[in-house]
């Protein structure tokens, strides 16, 4: 055994024992996360009333997304479909307003 291998195995036996879950920092992950959306949703109460209705189209949409190989999860996202995707969320939005307005005036 050289120098270097026994120093390596005094400092280890220097170090005090503790079980492997507390080995890491993170131990309270999920209740951070739980208390990140909390917040998350906290703040979306805030919104305006026209935003939290774009919003449930931007998340329907995201949600539509969320599979390996999405232009969401590229480091540099192509333009072209970063508009295809807001042209797509505003006519869905631009076409409930008319439903609703077309439903509004046929209701009087």
């Amino acid at each position: 055994m050289d120098y270097n291998q026994e120093q390596f195995f005094r400092m280890q036996m220097d170090v005090p024992k503790m079980p492997f879950y507390m080995s890491y920092p993170m131990q309270n992950l999920y209740l951070t996360e739980m208390e990140y959306e909390k917040d998350m949703e906290r703040m979306k109460e805030l919104y305006p009333k026209e935003v939290k209705t774009i919003l449930s189209y931007v998340e329907d949409e995201c949600d539509k997304m969320e599979y390996e190989g999405s232009l969401m999860f590229d480091e540099y996202p192509d333009r072209l479909m970063l508009e295809q995707v807001a042209e797509r969320i505003y006519r869905n939005v631009a076409g409930k307003k008319r439903m609703l307005r077309q439903n509004s005036t046929g209701a009087e």
